[in-house]
């Protein structure tokens, strides 16, 4: 496991301080410009391009972009590095998933394939909130998958609840989860 999350972030985390073009490069720069724009603007008006609001934005990705920025600097490779720790999350997240329903080689195949999956590898890179959305979606699987075999907790179902709402504010695709 642990050779597979050093490919891991050796795939994510090398060159982020790129510029910003290529795969979905429109995409990357809305982002880093919402989190910027925190600077001079409430958290509860995330403002674009023009000075402005989006209403339809899930605000969990650009709200810890901001927060890393002001930690590290605004950079794109500051905003990349929050996608890359959220693929990260994901490799080592589908390892405990796989590792409940299979056991350890069926957790390490999971975790191998998620590390070197080329377009988990690209969204992972991007200053996008797809990664951080697919972390999210399978810690909340994880949660519950952990409530469903202890019934008489309801802290673990409640907690995966919380996550699959972070989820929600992350990116609407994690809606697909509750069905």
């Amino acid at each position: 496991l642990a050779i597979i999350l050093l490919v891991a972030a050796f795939l994510r985390f090398q060159h982020l301080d790129g510029p910003i073009g290529g795969y979905h490069a429109m995409n990357e720069a809305y982002y880093i410009t919402v989190a910027h724009n925190f600077n001079h603007v409430s958290f509860l008006r995330p403002t674009g391009f023009k000075s402005e609001q989006d209403i339809k934005i899930r605000a969990l990705y650009v709200y810890t972009v901001y927060a890393a920025f002001k930690v590290f600097g605004e950079s794109p490779a500051t905003a990349r590095a929050v996608s890359a720790f959220s693929g990260l999350a994901a490799v080592l997240i589908i390892f405990a998933i796989a590792f409940v329903y299979g056991g350890p080689r069926a957790g390490i195949a999971a975790a191998a394939l998620l590390a070197v999956s080329p377009i988990h590898v690209t969204l992972s890179r991007n200053a996008q909130p797809d990664a951080m959305c697919s972390a999210l979606s399978l810690l909340c699987i994880l949660l519950y998958i952990i409530s469903e075999r202890k019934p008489e907790d309801a802290k673990q179902v409640v907690l995966a609840g919380l996550v699959w709402g972070a989820a929600v504010f992350t990116k609407n695709f994690a809606l697909l989860l509750l069905p």
